[in-house]
């Protein structure tokens, strides 16, 4: 699949007023979801985290959790997702641990703990520099490269 990201960013522009993800009774639109991976990442640059670095997504909200995930794929840093219960993971060391505000998990002693809090997933859009730029091409949609799944030979799309 390539430019899937681009797919997001695009609704976010012509229906923001569409849903985006549903969960239990609560509903977030492409607009609000936009908005709020823009803001998360702006803050992620601030924190001045290595682009090749591994960083700890450790949030409870499942919504929250996906939309921070959705901003370190926005800037470019790979995320791995940490069970609330998990307290540790053997040799492994996170660029920093982003997290709930009240809980600091017990991990490496190397790794740098961020408590996110309510203000990173605000409504209004924050400004800052420093973020790569949006999807390619305005008319892209979206990309998707099938293969084999044995071989991994592109399928033809006619």
């Amino acid at each position: 699949m390539l430019h899937w990201f681009d797919h997001i960013l695009l609704q976010t522009r012509t229906q923001p007023e569409k849903p985006a993800i549903v969960l239990e009774d609560r509903v977030v639109t492409y607009g609000m979801l936009g908005i709020a991976i823009e803001n998360c990442a702006h803050r992620i640059v601030a924190l001045g985290i290595a682009k090749d670095a591994l960083v700890a997504v450790r949030i409870q909200n499942p919504i929250r959790h996906i939309t921070l995930c959705l901003a370190l794929y926005r800037i470019g840093i790979r995320s791995m997702s940490l069970e609330h219960a998990q307290t540790g993971i053997a040799d492994l060391t996170f660029g920093a641990v982003l997290g709930d505000g009240e809980e600091r998990p017990v991990l490496n002693p190397l790794n740098r703990f961020v408590a996110v809090t309510d203000d990173w997933f605000g409504t209004e859009s924050i400004s800052g520099d420093g973020l790569p730029a949006g999807f390619s091409n305005h008319r892209e949609i979206c990309h998707y490269a099938l293969t084999s799944g044995a071989t991994g030979t592109r399928k033809s799309f006619g």
